[in-house]
């Protein structure tokens, strides 16, 4: 099948990726994927962030063309590629992938792997050497080309996957969570390697990820993903100020959660919230329509947490359980009533077993309503979805 003409495509279609209600099912079993609509700007980094099991890889997939949809339609530079009657297969939609194992050819040199995607568009050899060191060098691995994948550590690999990915100006390249399987040093480094280079390349990226401070380093745009459903989409900064709902709320980052009732609504989108046996005066930032008396769960960013603040408002008294060094300074576990916040940073050490004063910024303190079906412990909710899935996809 003709590939799709991308160079001149990019030119002419207002958005570089356009979902339009796609939805997926595996054998006639419970959605993975249920009707999503997203578009995706030209040169924009969006990153698709969920647990397993909540349809980011089959997202992901089924843009590569891996999958196919069961309903709704994909359409790659304003050509369709896929509907409820149409797929086009993944080799003919013009587009690049990073996969998490690599992908690489063994019985390839590292140079020949990166040329291969310019021979399948039919580069003539000389320039496609030419092309291939270039990007390997820009990659850090000018030295590498005659080496086959088998000689490289993992962090090298995944380089090469993404020098492949970049030789072919494709304008569009699908990231499949590619720094899972590296070390924690190593998966910081290549991060910023993969955003500068990308951006570099004027290239459309589509990362996936179950990390939410990886989604927020790279994304421009971060879609959050549940059970299926994208539930919010927007700027990292947005996403984590004003989460849409608690499970967002946790699974981007939490230091604990505080059940309370309303005492009065103060203007500016905040409430007063009587805490039982904290604080009756704790400020909050109201997430949805509250109102005097009604129950609240009280999300807890560890960013809104200061220890023996000087002048900071409202306060309460707390324990310190645990202490952890972590180079730029500690991390305090903290016993507040009968709850414990994690990840409580301060430049200065609290010894285990003192007492404290905290002050909480209402920016980071985010309150819900109450409602123990719908938000009781929805990563558990997650996990048995994920469960239902297992040997399917994710």
């Amino acid at each position: 099948m003709k590939e799709i003409d991308i160079s001149q495509d990019r030119q002419s279609a207002s958005v570089a990726l356009e979902l339009s209600s796609i939805s997926k099912s595996y054998d006639g079993r419970r959605d993975a994927v249920k009707s999503v609509s997203l578009e995706v700007n030209h040169g924009e980094f969006l990153v698709l962030l969920g647990p397993s099991g909540s349809g980011k890889s089959t997202i992901l997939r089924s843009i590569a063309g891996i999958e196919r949809i069961a309903s709704g339609r994909i359409d790659i530079f304003g050509k369709t590629v896929a509907s409820t009657t149409m797929h086009t297969p993944p080799e003919a939609r013009g587009i690049s992938m990073v996969f998490q194992d690599y992908a690489l050819w063994p019985h390839m040199s590292v140079l020949d792997n990166v040329a291969f995607a310019l021979k399948r568009n039919k580069v003539d050899s000389k320039t496609r050497a030419i092309k291939a060191q270039e990007t390997l060098s820009r990659v850090g691995l000018g030295d590498k080309g005659a080496r086959f994948p088998s000689e490289l550590s993992g962090g090298e690999q995944q380089r090469v996957a993404l020098a492949r990915a970049l030789v072919g100006h494709s304008g569009l390249i699908l990231f499949d969570e590619p720094l899972s399987n590296l070390d924690a040093d190593l998966r910081e480094r290549l991060r910023i390697e993969i955003a500068t280079l990308t951006r570099e390349s004027g290239a459309t990226a589509v990362y996936i990820t179950h990390d939410q401070s990886e989604a927020f380093a790279l994304a421009d745009k971060v879609g959050v993903l549940s059970r299926g459903e994208l539930v919010q989409i927007g700027a990292p900064e947005d996403i984590y100020l004003s989460p849409a709902n608690q499970f967002i709320a946790r699974f981007t980052g939490l230091s604990g959660e505080l059940k309370g009732v309303v005492r009065d609504k103060l203007g500016n989108g905040l409430v007063e919230v009587n805490i039982p046996g904290v604080t009756d005066n704790l400020v909050a930032k109201a997430m949805c329509t509250l109102r005097a008396g009604q129950n609240v769960v009280v999300a807890i960013r560890p960013g809104a947490i200061a220890i023996d603040p000087i002048g900071a408002i409202p306060t309460c008294n707390a324990w310190i359980l645990d202490v952890a060094y972590r180079g730029r300074g500690y991390e305090h576990a903290v016993s507040i009533g009968d709850v414990v916040l994690q990840s409580v940073f301060s430049t200065k050490r609290f010894p285990r077993g003192s007492q404290i004063s905290l002050g909480i910024d209402p920016i980071g303190a985010l309150a819900f309503e109450d409602d123990e079906k719908s938000t009781s412990n929805s990563v558990e909710v997650e996990s048995r979805f994920s469960a239902d899935l297992d040997g399917v996809a994710s």
